[in-house]
């Protein structure tokens, strides 16, 4: 989280959970597990406002690979959307183009997209994603961001 205050934090500004650095220009975040962070500011009148965010925790066996290169080399040839499939009941992929078509969809992917759309390959370039993780705890998380096929 970067907000972006002076130093010291101003009294009538508070983070809850405490950051590690408030009193800095960048205060940091680090939580071992999916947490909301309230900011909440009073004015000298006594309104208050405040927002929230959320930190999300991938878990350590979902690194999902930004690139992939299916030019048939038998090297990133596939699609890699988890790392550890043993912390995994299911997970469901839906790929994008930039004009938003949907080029790929399987809601058991088994890291087996080749790059292809009907039968043929997709240019090269940057695609969408959204990826939702159904893990063994039972815990389903969505992650949306990008791909980049190269050949």
């Amino acid at each position: 989280i970067d907000v972006g205050f002076v130093d010291p934090l101003p009294s009538n500004v508070t983070i809850s959970p405490i950051l590690s650095g408030v009193t800095t220009y960048n205060p940091t975040a680090k939580p071992n597990t999916t947490t909301n962070y309230t900011l909440t500011v009073t004015d000298p009148n006594g309104c208050v406002s405040s927002d929230i965010t959320t930190i999300t925790v991938i878990p350590y066996c979902i690194k999902t690979m930004d690139a992939f290169t299916p030019n048939g080399d038998g090297l990133n040839d596939r699609w890699l959307a988890t790392t550890a499939a043993l912390c995994t009941k299911r997970v469901s992929v839906a790929v994008y183009n930039r004009y938003g078509s949907e080029v790929y969809r399987n809601d058991n992917y088994k890291n087996d997209w080749d790059g292809t759309y009907k039968g043929k390959l997709v240019p090269d370039g940057t695609y969408y994603y959204i990826n939702t993780f159904e893990l063994v705890t039972g815990f389903k998380l969505t992650l949306r961001a990008d791909v980049t096929i190269l050949r």
